[in-house]
């Protein structure tokens, strides 16, 4: 839920105490300055969650074994399609300003998935206990295929919002 909820609610804070103007303003472009403070917000909350995680096994005394080099690329790919996502509603946010009722009716859409039958869609099928050097190549293709497709049609969509909020006035007020 952060990781597509996370760049409205920085907008519309933003908007909110007036300073979302000039952070559009910024060499850099207001994308890119969105994606590193997305990035490190993402950062900061995996790390908080996998101390939880250490505190959670030492209190159980139940150790997980992880495999970091699967869980690294596999988490990337997949969390960028969802920023693609939150892209395009921060590009909503910038221009209509309230998207929370959206965000919780987009939310109801990821249990749908979570929740479908993978015997009935085995587009959804995970590999359960398999290293990712051992994963069918195909798969990693259509995995990171997918995450930078939608990553990139976000930031495209959100250009089109920004551009769309600045030529109306949109970026000063709230």
């Amino acid at each position: 839920m952060y990781a597509y909820a996370e760049l409205s609610w920085v907008l519309t804070g933003e908007a909110q105490q007036g300073t979302l103007e000039q952070l559009s303003m910024s060499p850099l472009g207001l994308g890119r300055v969105l994606v590193a403070r997305v990035a490190s917000a993402m950062v900061f909350r995996i790390v908080i969650m996998l101390g939880f995680l250490l505190l959670m096994m030492a209190t159980s005394g139940k150790w997980l074994r992880l495999d970091v080099i699967t869980l690294v690329p596999l988490f990337a790919f997949t969390v960028a399609s969802v920023l693609g996502i939150g892209f395009v509603m921060g590009g909503l946010a910038i221009v209509f300003k309230q998207v929370q009722a959206a965000l919780g009716i987009l939310q109801f859409g990821f249990v749908a998935l979570i929740a479908a039958p993978v015997e009935q869609f085995p587009f959804l099928k995970l590999i359960h206990g398999v290293s990712i050097l051992a994963m069918p190549l195909d798969d990693l293709a259509f995995l990171a295929a997918n995450g930078l497709f939608y990553f990139g049609v976000g930031l495209l969509i959100f250009k089109f919002f920004e551009r769309a909020a600045r030529s109306r006035g949109l970026l000063g007020h709230y």
